[in-house]
């Protein structure tokens, strides 16, 4: 990454509060409130997996993480991130974000591994991201081939 050393801790520890949002192990409920202190309030989130994209705000994104991961279907959900490759130009920093995700759905264990594009911009109150796509690596979608050992 090209930041000075301030800022790429800055943009880790912002990372790392995005992927803890969503930890539900050991039976604690997911913190989700505090992605909007992680994203801009007009930032856009896509979901990309399958076979249209899902678009949402933060709001709305918030509101479904918050049912998904505390209806009961999903337990013991933990992402985190596994490898990463920033590059910033002045006040925007693109990360792509190789991640792993596990837990438990309708009692079916799972571990899938996959990518996050983000945007990040330095703003006044520190960094924050401006937007965020993912997609799970699965049956004719690896992972970028440089990733494949991590």
């Amino acid at each position: 990454m090209d930041a000075d050393g301030a800022d790429d801790i800055a943009i880790d520890a912002l990372v790392a509060r995005l992927y803890a949002a969503f930890r539900t192990r050991d039976g604690a409920a997911a913190p989700v409130d505090t992605l909007r202190g992680v994203f801009l309030p007009e930032a856009v989130i896509v979901k990309a997996v399958g076979p249209a994209p899902e678009v949402f705000d933060v709001t709305r994104f918030i509101e479904t993480r918050r049912a998904i991961l505390g209806d009961g279907g999903l337990r013991d959900f933990d992402e985190w991130e596994l490898d990463a490759r920033s590059e910033r130009r002045g006040h925007v920093v693109h990360r792509w974000s190789l991640y792993r995700k596990v837990g438990v759905r309708d009692g079916v264990a799972f571990d899938v591994r996959g990518v996050k594009s983000l945007q990040c911009v330095d703003t006044p109150a520190g960094w924050r991201i401006a937007s965020l796509v993912w997609d799970d690596a699965r049956d004719g979608l690896a992972l970028p081939e440089r990733w494949d050992a991590a």
